[in-house]
């Protein structure tokens, strides 16, 4: 069952790479179009790939996995992204320390928003159970 799934992988990689190259080489878009391969080619392939293979896999229905899934991260990226298109107006990060700032700043928000608001009961607990494994709790 491993070559079934490893072949689609490994054609969207490869795809990856191929259009990462392309724009390189063809385009004036730099890294950008290397970032924006990278994205084209990971939305596509979660879409149309991992997301079906992991409905199959769970034997999900793709109304369960919007519910138990993609709802509760919505909330998080939203509150991130927010944050984030707010520092760029307000900061417009022009060095490596304030882009990294900004990028922990939307990070801790984003956790602060799953972790707070996000967990269900039983997903609290787990988390409470391993931070006090490793001593943080």
């Amino acid at each position: 069952q491993v070559r079934v799934f490893f072949l689609p992988a490994f054609l969207f990689q490869a795809a990856g790479l191929g259009l990462m190259l392309w724009f390189v080489t063809q385009t004036d878009l730099g890294v950008f179009g290397v970032t924006l391969a990278l994205t084209l080619v990971t939305a596509v392939s979660q879409i149309l790939y991992y997301w079906p293979l992991c409905l199959k896999l769970t034997d999900f229905k793709f109304k369960d996995f919007a519910i138990h899934v993609l709802r509760p991260g919505f909330a998080p990226a939203l509150g991130a992204g927010i944050i984030w298109v707010a520092l760029k107006v307000l900061v417009s990060p022009e060095s490596w320390l304030e882009l990294v700032l900004c990028v922990v700043t939307g990070g801790g928000i984003y956790l602060m928003i799953l972790f707070g608001l996000c967990l269900n009961s039983a997903e609290k607990q787990d988390l409470r159970s391993i931070l006090s494994r490793v001593g943080i709790v």
